[in-house]
């Protein structure tokens, strides 16, 4: 028989990015440790406030990485704490869900006291199998810090979705690390105050295999050196086959940029628009570029500073691009 645990708050089934009475909401605030520290399969938590102490806490809302799995965390507000919740789901047969929570601030401590502190929810010590992230706010989670990070560990992460998520004023949206088929998409990242720390809204750190970054919008955040989607390595292997499509950025640094040791990306089909600085930059080889559409950079539509035999003289492939040539270069690989 399947055993299952339902920790039931007063606002149960009511959606956690929506306003509540506060009178009317269960409050677990501890003075140590996790609010919630789960050590069973199949658990749910689901209507509650689950709330940090105070700014020197380096506590967890919900503490889930003990290798169980069938975490259901719903209809909450997880806030104030230095993580917000810190999980793993390494039985894919027991499908986890993380859905219409609000994540706030959850900053406390800073990252002196826990480096992870500032971090919305954190895949860690483990894979995220069948894990479905849909519907919920991230808001605040800044200083340099990422609303959602896939860090793993070296046992991918199989069947993880990021999917219609609200993120604002986090300095980065998503950090996809060690993923396999990985589905980040439908997400809307509004940056209405940018943080000096902004960093990319959408980051392929490395060692993913067919990441589909796909149909997210990505509004403003123009700090020198931010970028809306950000395919590179900087951790363990290259990523394998990452995908860029029918994506929208407007506004940031570099709305589009492709570096360091990445390869074997496909970038196709999106629209960059009004990037102060360049609408796509790409220092890295053996990447397919099409029918992306550039306009309104500062700087370059588009920029390629590798040197091979592909398009204009790159080491990669451009394929009906639409974007100033003479404000791309080389001007061959970008067009109107």
């Amino acid at each position: 028989m399947t055993k299952s645990l339902t920790f039931q708050g007063a606002q149960s089934g009511h959606d956690g990015r929506n306003h509540r009475d506060a009178s009317k909401e269960s409050i677990v605030s501890q003075a140590s440790g996790a609010d919630f520290t789960i050590q069973a399969n199949n658990v749910t938590i689901d209507g509650f406030t689950i709330s940090g102490v105070d700014a020197s806490s380096t506590d967890l809302g919900i503490a889930a990485f003990s290798g169980t799995s069938g975490l259901v965390v719903q209809n909450n507000i997880i806030s104030g704490n230095c993580e917000g919740m810190n999980f793993q789901n390494p039985d894919g047969s027991m499908p986890a869900s993380i859905q219409r929570n609000l994540f706030s601030h959850n900053t406390a401590g800073s990252v002196s006291l826990g480096a992870n502190c500032g971090t919305g929810a954190f895949i860690s010590n483990g894979p995220a199998n069948n894990t479905m992230i849909s519907d919920n706010t991230f808001t605040g989670h800044n200083s340099g810090q990422t609303a959602v990070n896939f860090a793993g560990s070296s046992n991918l992460s199989v069947g993880l979705s990021l999917t219609h998520n609200l993120s604002i004023d986090d300095s980065t949206f998503v950090v996809a690390n060690n993923s396999n088929g990985a589905v980040i998409s439908e997400n809307e990242v509004d940056v209405t105050t940018p943080d000096p720390n902004q960093g990319t809204a959408i980051l392929d750190w490395g060692s993913n295999v067919n990441l589909s970054i796909t149909n997210n919008k990505i509004n403003g955040g123009a700090n020198t050196g931010t970028s809306g989607i950000n395919v590179r390595d900087l951790s363990g292997p290259p990523s394998v086959n990452t995908s860029v499509t029918n994506n929208q950025v407007t506004g940031r640094w570099n709305g589009l940029r492709v570096t360091d040791n990445a390869t074997g990306a496909t970038i196709s089909n999106n629209h960059v628009m009004k990037s102060q600085n360049d609408g796509i930059n790409v220092s890295a080889s053996g990447n397919t570029f099409s029918h992306n559409n550039v306009e309104q950079s500062t700087v370059h539509d588009c920029q390629d500073t590798t040197s091979g035999l592909g398009t204009g003289g790159t080491a990669n492939t451009w394929t009906d691009d639409q974007g100033h040539s003479n404000n791309s270069s080389p001007a061959a690989i970008c067009h109107k």
